[in-house]
């Protein structure tokens, strides 16, 4: 009776075994040429044998020789096992890599995921040229496009902001000049180049956000009206323009993000009083308990966002905030920038029907580009972190109903001096703040960005330098004085 309990237990104890040594050898091909261990494998194979035969008379023990002789020994085909658990790895391979070209990208609370659910920060720079003559990006005259796409991976950035106006859309010209180094695109429309642009952009793992900059063609931002239309594109327009791009690209996982309208801001000299602020400029939500839709950005953005989520449920819809907002419990009206305000989003956030596709937006730049009245000659670090606070960086830990994750849209410095990046010295200095928004945003790596520009000329006048640019004019060097003040940021997850 103590001689079959042993044998059982040996029994139940040798299958498990003789796996584990099939898996080890199996993990490490190369242990297979062990001549020890295959031996010991052939050994353990007898003994699962013959215990296999003593028990398949109950009550009776055969001698071992005789059971050897009357059951065929089982083989572990390990060579068999090796190429199915080779099969399973180039199928988890494959399909990791048919997920990796999938670019889309989706938020939880204030943080973006890739389509693998690994957060990642949006290391973007702003590209322009479509929104003017000859609606073409800039630089195609200079480098061919991969070229220009492989800079921009190459310097461990991870998306485009690229802008476009209406009439682009509507007029979709043939474009025939600024293509000196790319020829195979002369001839094509300017929204057949935007469809190589990103088709090139996939193949090279970058993500584009198209950006609604103007109504009219032109250079630089709208001046004709601070809302998202214009009297020769109206509202009607610019939700047509839309819908168009979102059918014609919706197949395009490079697309991960439509930026409804640059810069939504005041017009006028003067918009101190609530009634200048409800008269010249756009709205967010309700003015003294009322809604407004023609000048409602809120509304406008809301509406717009959830028509194209239903043509692509995949797409950020990213919403700037407006430069001026009337608080209605404190009655007090607060400015930033041009669409830098998001202190409405709490009395009237935007409500998107597929959940986790909202994104926030703002803009920054320095006392170089825009001497603010918040720019002091004393003031510290923590009075412009407060300032980025109250006007959108609250949104980041804010309730559940409010919180989106933010993109900062724009934002800049010059590339000639050392002190456009670094200033510490002088508070009110371009350099001063550069280095602390660098910080505010490296302390909230969820904060995804665009630094702006990668044109080297440009935006206001075509042949003018742009002292903020990242590429020199040729399109083949790098301002090392950019890099430098980003490296701090260019570290963050690309997911």
């Amino acid at each position: 009776m103590s001689f079959l309990f042993r044998h059982r237990a040996a029994r139940v104890v040798i299958l498990p075994l003789a796996l584990v040594l099939a898996s080890l050898l199996i993990a490490s091909p190369s242990t297979v040429r062990d001549a020890s261990l295959v031996q010991s494998h052939a050994s353990l194979q007898s003994m699962v044998a013959g215990s296999q035969g003593a028990f398949e008379t109950e009550g009776t023990i055969p001698h071992a020789a005789a059971s050897a002789a009357a059951v065929e020994t089982p083989r572990v085909d390990l060579h068999g096992a090796l190429a199915q658990v080779r099969d399973d790895q180039a199928r988890r391979s494959q399909t990791l890599a048919e997920l990796h070209q999938d670019l889309s990208l989706h938020a939880v609370g204030s943080q973006v995921y890739t389509a693998w659910k690994t957060p990642m920060t949006i290391k973007a720079l702003n590209w322009y040229g479509f929104e003017y003559q000859p609606f073409v990006a800039g630089g195609l005259d200079k480098l061919p496009l991969d070229s220009i796409m492989a800079t921009v991976r190459r310097l461990r950035f991870n998306a485009l902001r690229i802008m476009f106006a209406n009439e682009t859309v509507e007029r979709n010209p043939v474009v025939t000049t600024g293509l000196d180094a790319n020829p195979a695109l002369r001839g094509l429309h300017s929204l057949d180049i935007l469809d190589r642009i990103l088709r090139e952009a996939q193949r090279y793992r970058i993500r584009v956000i198209l950006c609604d900059s103007r109504s009219e063609a032109g250079m630089g931002p709208e001046l004709l009206t601070g809302l998202w239309y214009t009297a020769q594109y109206p509202a009607s327009a610019w939700e047509k323009d839309w819908i168009n791009l979102a059918t014609r690209f919706r197949r395009r996982s490079a697309l991960v993000g439509v930026d409804l309208r640059n810069e939504p801001h005041m017009i006028g000299a003067a918009f101190n009083t609530p009634q200048l602020y409800f008269k010249n400029g756009p709205l967010w939500g309700a003015y003294q308990g009322t809604y407004y839709h023609n000048h409602d950005w809120r509304y406008a953005a809301e509406t717009m966002g959830n028509q194209l989520l239903a043509i692509n449920p995949h797409l950020m819809i990213i919403v700037e905030g407006v430069q001026i907002y009337l608080d209605p419990d404190r009655k007090v009206l607060t400015g930033g920038l041009w669409g830098s305000n998001l202190i409405g989003v709490q009395y009237d956030p935007i409500n998107l029907r597929v959940p986790g596709q909202l994104m926030y937006s703002v803009h920054e730049y320095g006392p170089k580009m825009w001497l603010g009245g918040w720019f002091l000659s004393n003031q510290n670090y923590q009075q412009l972190a407060d300032r980025w606070t109250t006007l959108w960086g609250y949104l980041l830990n804010a309730s559940k109903i409010m919180q989106a994750p933010v993109f900062v849209g724009e934002f800049g410095t010059c590339n000639n001096y050392h002190s456009c990046i670094q200033d510490p010295n002088k508070p009110y200095s371009q350099g001063f703040w550069f280095t602390s928004f660098v910080r505010y945003l490296h302390q909230y790596p969820q904060v995804g960005w665009a630094y702006w520009a990668l044109n080297p000329t440009g935006p206001f006048h075509l042949t003018d330098l742009n002292f903020y640019s990242l590429l020199t004019p040729d399109w083949r060097h790098v301002h090392p004085l950019i890099l430098q003040g980003l490296a701090p940021l260019l570290s963050e997850p690309n997911g």
